[in-house]
Order: structure tokens, then sequence, then C-alpha cells
């Protein structure tokens, strides 16, 4: 790769997107002088990968018919948010693409799930407690 790599730093020149090329440096590893502070560094939690499909969503007929396979509690990100968040902190990330389950969320068409809607309040809480900026997705993969 010839050791040329690249990183957002602000153009004081004002060039569209406010951005130039410069040396690319890993967060952990970067003086904060040298890290835009606009720049994400962040991951992303598809509901169906994270925490396995909503009984609600189009995704789990999917499952049931054998279209898909079965994605059980999916990586576990429901039990486990609060070490994997701290685990995106420790990193250095500072942001979390959030896919909030339209189906968990509203399981029924005009029946909002309160205990669902407090779960996600209670991990973006986390996130942010990190140090996490967070984007919510509401539709990835799957609808209600």
């Amino acid at each position: 790769m010839g050791g040329r790599r690249h990183h957002a730093v602000p153009d004081p020149g004002g060039r569209p997107g406010g951005v130039r090329r410069g040396r690319f440096h890993h967060p952990l590893n970067a003086p904060a002088a040298e890290t835009a502070v606009s720049f994400l560094w962040g991951a992303g939690a598809s509901s169906v990968s994270a925490e396995g499909v909503a009984p609600a969503a189009d995704w789990s007929v999917w499952e049931r018919d054998g279209r898909a396979p079965r994605s059980g509690d999916g990586a576990g990100f429901a039990r486990d948010f609060r070490d994997d968040l701290a685990q995106l902190a420790r990193l250095g990330l500072n942001s979390l693409r959030l896919t909030v389950e339209w189906a968990r969320v509203e399981p029924a068409a005009g029946r909002p799930d309160g205990d669902a809607l407090d779960r996600y309040l209670d991990i973006v809480d986390a996130a942010v407690a990190e140090g996490l900026g967070v984007w919510i997705t509401l539709q990835h993969t799957s609808l209600p």
C-alpha cells in the first residue's frame, strides 16, 4: 500500500465537506489534535444480527419457512450491550449506529411496546455514558 493512508481533518480552506487529506491514524494512536472532532469512528448493530429477529417482523416468517438462517438471540447484544458498548469505547470509537427494531417497538399497528422502547432507551443511555454518539436506524433488514 505504499504506507500512504488518509483521514479526515478540518480544512480551513473551506473546500466542500470541510475535509482535506492527511496521514491516517487509528484513533487509539492519533494525537487528539490530528483527529477531526467531527470524524466518526463507529460500529453498527443491525437488530436481526445483533439481538435476533422480533417475532412480529416479516423476517421471522422467512426464518420459520427455512428461507433464512435462524437468528436466535443474534450476537447476544440485547443481553450484553453494556459490555459491548464499553468495549467500543475502549477501542477508541465515538459512535454507534443502532437499529431500533420497528416490529419490536410496535409489534401491532398502533400498539407500541413500552418495555421494548425502555430497553432501547437503556441501550442509548449506556452508549452515551460510554461517550458514544448514537445514530438510530428504524428499518434495517426487517419490517413489522
